[in-house]
């Protein structure tokens, strides 16, 4: 999994992680985010907006739809996001995440 941070057009950070004990495609989209976010706050930018191309997460975090195997991860980024002065996300088709 990996992330982009972009300020604008210009890339400030990119991150890559390896998570082999996943057993989701939208379980890795999860850790993944979390992930991101946390390295957003170590890195000290706490003003962020953040783009998935899994809309399933997007629909779960927003509607805090109940989904007990992702329960956990999900309750993680709730949590986490409360570090950010401004967090918002939303759904990038795969075609534009780039």
């Amino acid at each position: 999994m990996g992330f982009i941070l972009m300020d604008g057009e210009k890339k400030i950070l990119v991150g890559m992680k390896n998570c082999p004990n996943l057993t989701s495609p939208l379980q890795a989209e999860a850790e993944g985010l979390s992930w991101a976010m946390k390295k957003m706050l170590e890195e000290g930018h706490v003003s962020v907006h953040f783009e998935t191309d899994c809309a399933q997460l997007i629909k779960l975090i927003k509607s805090l739809e109940e989904w007990p195997a992702m329960a956990e991860t999900i309750e993680d980024i709730l949590i986490i996001s409360r570090g950010f002065v401004h967090f918002s996300f939303s759904y990038l088709p795969r075609g534009k995440n780039q």
